[in-house]
C-alpha cells in the first residue's frame, strides 16, 4: 500500500462521513464564507452537548444548520432583537 491509500484508508476509519457528503458541506460552507476551523468546532460541541454517536451526525444539514444560525446573529447583532424569539419571523 503506498502513502496515498494509506492516508485514505486512515481517513475512512477515522471519518464517518462519505467523500460526497463532506463536499456537499465544504460547498456550502465556503459559499456563505463559513471557516471550516469554526464549523469543525460547532460539530463537535454538538455532538457533545446532543450526545448524538458522531457518525450518527448528518454533516449536511449540521452545515445548513450552522450557516442558518450565523444568519440568525447576524441579524440580531444588527437589529439589536432575536428575529426568532421576538417576531414571527424566521430565518429559515
Amino acid at each position: 500500500m503506498n502513502s496515498n491509500e494509506s492516508v485514505n484508508e486512515l481517513m475512512r476509519s477515522i471519518l464517518p462521513f462519505g467523500y460526497l457528503d463532506l463536499q456537499a458541506a465544504a460547498e456550502l460552507l465556503e459559499e456563505a464564507r463559513v471557516s471550516f476551523n469554526d464549523f469543525s468546532s460547532y460539530v463537535e460541541e454538538f455532538a457533545l452537548d446532543t450526545g448524538v454517536e458522531f457518525d450518527r451526525l448528518d454533516i449536511c444539514g449540521l452545515a445548513y444548520e450552522y450557516i442558518l444560525q450565523q444568519a440568525r446573529q447576524e441579524i440580531e447583532d444588527q437589529l439589536a432583537i432575536d428575529i426568532c424569539n421576538s417576531t414571527d419571523i424566521y430565518v429559515y
